[in-house]
């Protein structure tokens, strides 16, 4: 019987859901926050007050002593720069993952008022910047989250990408289908809507097609508008009108050196006319 109990409680053990067991924060940095977290009660009351109007949960009944961080994740963002400082090829799409610190939810009396951020290398235990105004307010992120963690599934394999650059706020989870990611807000850039599932590759792909977009637009907007470097001797670019700016210089001598000869010539012959006619004149008198 004592078996047969031990055996059963390894298996429940075993088909426990991950999440329940997932945590992507550490302990000793959590609690290291969680002490941090008294010194931001100032800006936290600040939220409240602007919040207080407008927030529907009525964070401004609070009291701030409850505050504590609640669930905290791993923080990641894109950079494509790591595929081309890396020796090894080909690269997975988690190598353009980067970890950027962590980031919590703060809970108060009356639910969530805010997101606590450490971004804060080496240890990452101090909070760098509280906020309820990032995307979207903390206060909303837990919905939406919920929602990702059903559309794909939440484990020790999950990250959280928070990347405003690429406006891609998502949960990145490895499935028997590959790491697929669940958007947690509409990106504009991407063209992607909230709660749109895809794979880590197209994420990166677009990402990279939008990077791309952007250097070409940026590498046409920093060509000269006009006059420019590339034109040939006889065509209408800077090249051809420089070579027109010479022939233009060289011919202009010429054309006054010729005109002189030609103005000394009339006088020197207006002279000997006028010389010829007067002797004839003189002559006619005597």
């Amino acid at each position: 019987m004592l078996k047969k109990l031990m055996i059963l409680t390894l298996i429940g053990i075993l088909t426990l859901p991950l999440s329940i067991s997932a945590s992507s924060v550490p302990q000793d940095v959590e609690e290291n926050l969680q002490q941090n977290l008294s010194t931001w009660i100032p800006s936290l009351q600040r939220l409240t007050n602007d919040q207080a109007e407008t927030n529907k949960q009525g964070l401004a009944a609070k009291n701030e002593a409850e505050d504590h961080l609640g669930e905290g994740y791993a923080v990641y963002d894109i950079d494509l720069r790591n595929s081309v400082t890396k020796d090894t090829y080909p690269l997975s799409p988690e190598d353009m993952l980067r970890f950027k610190g962590y980031m919590f939810t703060v809970e108060g009396q009356n639910g969530s008022k805010a997101l606590a951020f450490a971004y804060s290398p080496p240890n990452y235990t101090e909070i760098t910047r509280i906020s309820s105004s990032e995307e979207f307010s903390d206060a909303d992120f837990k919905i939406p989250m919920e929602k990702a963690k059903k559309l794909v599934g939440f484990n020790t394999t999950s990250k959280l990408l928070y990347d405003l650059a690429h406006q891609t706020i998502a949960l990145v989870t490895t499935t028997d289908k590959g790491q697929q990611v669940a958007l947690l807000e509409d990106s504009m850039l991407l063209g992607l809507k909230k709660y749109d599932v895809l794979s880590l590759t197209e994420l990166i792909d677009k990402v990279r097609n939008i990077e791309s977009e952007q250097a070409q637009n940026a590498s046409i907007n920093n060509e000269p508008t006009s006059g420019g470097g590339g034109g040939s001797a006889t065509g209408n670019g800077g090249a051809g009108n420089l070579q027109n700016a010479a022939n233009s210089s060289a011919i202009s001598p010429y054309i006054w050196s010729v005109s002189v000869i030609v103005l000394i010539g009339i006088g020197v012959l207006t002279y000997v006319i006028y010389r010829k006619r007067k002797k004839y004149s003189l002559q006619n008198h005597m």
